[in-house]
């Protein structure tokens, strides 16, 4: 939650690592805070790198950011996430201007996705994840690691900050973390 000019963690933000902010909330705060920095919404993130060297406590934070481009077609953002002077976590994300796509079809290849599971009221939990593919299919980690497509499905099912609505943005920097595991 904000006050004045920092944000208060609240017990149901912590990770399953310790005492410390679960880094799909530290990365959708990073998330959140790069996307505020550009006012044109001609602009599309085009990409988010985050990097978490330390854990971040359940104290008080501040977030900062500040633009190290801001050119005709795109912008660079960095945000760092702060407590008690020392950067805990960071980011960098590029912006795009938005532009007329090209002629042509660009092939993909086709995507299957499995039945996406009931939607379950659940306000005790921050997220609520539900995996697909080969580690459920296999138990040995050697294969899952290797063959096959994987699936993640994610919930969010408490705002990031105060009631603010998140955005789509936001919600893909918080699953970042949590695909990535």
């Amino acid at each position: 939650m904000r006050a004045d000019n920092h944000f208060v963690p609240t017990a149901i933000a912590r990770g399953g690592w310790g005492p410390s902010l679960s880094g799909h909330v530290v990365g959708g705060l990073l998330g959140w805070a790069v996307e505020r920095a550009v006012d044109d919404p001609q602009f599309q993130p085009a990409r988010l790198t985050v990097d978490l060297p330390r854990p971040t406590a359940l104290q008080p934070l501040e977030v900062h950011t500040r633009v190290l481009q801001d050119r005709r077609r795109l912008r660079l953002v960095e945000a760092a996430v702060v407590q008690e002077g020392n950067t805990v976590a960071q980011a960098s994300a590029l912006f795009l201007r938005r532009g007329a796509q090209p002629d042509g079809q660009i092939w993909s290849q086709p995507v299957q996705m499995p039945p996406l599971p009931e939607v379950l009221d659940a306000p005790s939990l921050f997220i609520r994840t539900y995996g697909w593919g080969a580690e459920l299919q296999n138990p040995d980690p050697e294969w899952a690691q290797t063959f096959g497509p994987k699936y993640t499905w994610l919930q969010e099912t408490r705002p990031l900050i105060d009631d603010e609505p998140m955005t789509a943005f936001t919600r893909a920097a918080m699953a970042g973390d949590i695909t990535a595991s």
